[in-house]
Protein backbone atom coordinates (compact mmCIF):
# COMPACT_ATOMS: atom_id res chain seq x y z
CA UNK A 1 0.00 0.00 0.00
CA UNK A 2 1.44 3.31 -1.11
CA UNK A 3 0.76 6.52 0.80
CA UNK A 4 1.45 8.78 -2.12
CA UNK A 5 3.94 11.55 -2.59
CA UNK A 6 4.22 14.67 -0.50
CA UNK A 7 2.81 16.72 -3.39
CA UNK A 8 -0.33 14.57 -3.47
CA UNK A 9 -0.79 15.00 0.29
CA UNK A 10 -0.37 18.77 0.05
CA UNK A 11 -2.83 18.93 -2.84
CA UNK A 12 -5.38 16.83 -0.96
CA UNK A 13 -5.03 18.95 2.17
CA UNK A 14 -5.44 22.16 0.15
CA UNK A 15 -8.61 20.79 -1.49
CA UNK A 16 -10.00 19.78 1.90
CA UNK A 17 -9.36 23.27 3.32
CA UNK A 18 -10.95 24.88 0.25
CA UNK A 19 -14.11 22.82 0.72
CA UNK A 20 -14.32 23.69 4.43
CA UNK A 21 -13.89 27.41 3.69
CA UNK A 22 -16.49 27.27 0.92
CA UNK A 23 -18.98 25.61 3.27
CA UNK A 24 -18.53 27.92 6.26
CA UNK A 25 -17.69 31.30 4.69
CA UNK A 26 -21.34 32.23 3.98
CA UNK A 27 -22.23 31.46 7.60
CA UNK A 28 -19.53 33.77 8.96
CA UNK A 29 -20.40 36.53 6.50
CA UNK A 30 -24.06 36.38 7.46
CA UNK A 31 -23.17 36.52 11.14
CA UNK A 32 -20.92 39.55 10.63
CA UNK A 33 -23.59 41.35 8.59
CA UNK A 34 -26.20 40.61 11.26
CA UNK A 35 -23.94 42.12 13.95
CA UNK A 36 -23.32 45.20 11.80
CA UNK A 37 -27.05 45.64 11.20
CA UNK A 38 -27.75 45.29 14.92
CA UNK A 39 -25.17 47.92 15.82
CA UNK A 40 -26.45 50.23 13.10
CA UNK A 41 -30.07 49.99 14.25
CA UNK A 42 -29.06 50.62 17.87
CA UNK A 43 -26.88 53.59 16.90
CA UNK A 44 -29.79 55.23 15.07
CA UNK A 45 -31.99 54.84 18.16
CA UNK A 46 -29.27 56.32 20.37
CA UNK A 47 -28.74 59.29 18.03
CA UNK A 48 -32.46 60.02 18.03
CA UNK A 49 -32.56 59.83 21.82
CA UNK A 50 -29.63 62.25 22.11
CA UNK A 51 -31.42 64.68 19.79
CA UNK A 52 -34.60 64.40 21.86
CA UNK A 53 -32.70 65.07 25.08
CA UNK A 54 -30.94 68.08 23.53
CA UNK A 55 -34.30 69.52 22.52
CA UNK A 56 -35.67 68.84 26.00
CA UNK A 57 -32.65 70.59 27.57
CA UNK A 58 -33.29 73.65 25.38
CA UNK A 59 -36.99 73.75 26.28
CA UNK A 60 -37.44 71.97 29.65
CA UNK A 61 -41.11 72.92 29.92
CA UNK A 62 -42.00 71.30 26.61
CA UNK A 63 -43.62 67.88 26.66
CA UNK A 64 -41.48 65.20 25.00
CA UNK A 65 -44.45 63.86 23.07
CA UNK A 66 -44.75 67.23 21.29
CA UNK A 67 -41.24 66.98 19.85
CA UNK A 68 -40.95 65.91 16.21
CA UNK A 69 -37.90 63.76 17.00
CA UNK A 70 -39.83 61.92 19.70
CA UNK A 71 -42.61 61.09 17.26
CA UNK A 72 -40.00 59.90 14.76
CA UNK A 73 -38.30 57.82 17.48
CA UNK A 74 -41.61 56.18 18.37
CA UNK A 75 -42.25 55.28 14.73
CA UNK A 76 -38.67 54.06 14.36
CA UNK A 77 -38.98 51.72 17.36
CA UNK A 78 -42.28 50.35 16.05
CA UNK A 79 -40.87 49.74 12.59
CA UNK A 80 -37.65 48.16 13.79
CA UNK A 81 -39.43 45.78 16.15
CA UNK A 82 -41.64 44.64 13.27
CA UNK A 83 -38.92 44.10 10.66
CA UNK A 84 -35.98 43.03 12.85
CA UNK A 85 -36.05 39.91 14.99
CA UNK A 86 -32.80 40.61 16.86
CA UNK A 87 -33.55 40.59 20.58
CA UNK A 88 -30.66 42.90 21.51
CA UNK A 89 -32.03 45.68 19.30
CA UNK A 90 -35.45 45.37 20.90
CA UNK A 91 -33.99 45.45 24.42
CA UNK A 92 -31.84 48.53 23.85
CA UNK A 93 -34.60 50.47 22.08
CA UNK A 94 -37.01 49.58 24.89
CA UNK A 95 -34.50 50.78 27.48
CA UNK A 96 -34.07 54.03 25.56
CA UNK A 97 -37.85 54.50 25.45
CA UNK A 98 -38.02 53.85 29.21
CA UNK A 99 -35.31 56.47 29.82
CA UNK A 100 -37.19 59.02 27.76
CA UNK A 101 -40.35 58.19 29.67
CA UNK A 102 -38.53 58.77 32.97
CA UNK A 103 -37.38 62.17 31.69
CA UNK A 104 -40.95 62.95 30.67
CA UNK A 105 -42.20 61.99 34.15
CA UNK A 106 -39.41 64.12 35.73
CA UNK A 107 -37.95 61.04 37.41
CA UNK A 108 -34.64 61.70 35.64
CA UNK A 109 -32.95 64.89 34.58
CA UNK A 110 -31.70 65.29 31.04
CA UNK A 111 -28.09 65.02 32.19
CA UNK A 112 -28.82 61.82 34.14
CA UNK A 113 -30.54 60.38 31.09
CA UNK A 114 -27.51 61.26 28.91
CA UNK A 115 -25.24 59.34 31.29
CA UNK A 116 -27.54 56.33 31.23
CA UNK A 117 -27.75 56.49 27.44
CA UNK A 118 -23.99 56.33 27.28
CA UNK A 119 -24.12 53.18 29.41
CA UNK A 120 -26.61 51.62 26.99
CA UNK A 121 -24.22 52.06 24.07
CA UNK A 122 -22.94 48.59 23.16
CA UNK A 123 -19.19 48.11 23.64
CA UNK A 124 -18.63 47.38 19.94
CA UNK A 125 -20.37 50.64 19.02
CA UNK A 126 -18.10 52.57 21.38
CA UNK A 127 -15.07 50.94 19.74
CA UNK A 128 -16.27 52.05 16.30
CA UNK A 129 -16.74 55.64 17.48
CA UNK A 130 -13.27 55.80 19.09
Amino acid sequence: MELGSLAEWVTGLAEFIAVIVALFLPFFRERREKKQTTLHLISIGLKLAHRILKEKARAPEQDLTELADFEFFTRYVSTVTIINSEHQVFLVLTQIADLLDQVQQAELSVSQAEVQLKNLTPKKLREVKA
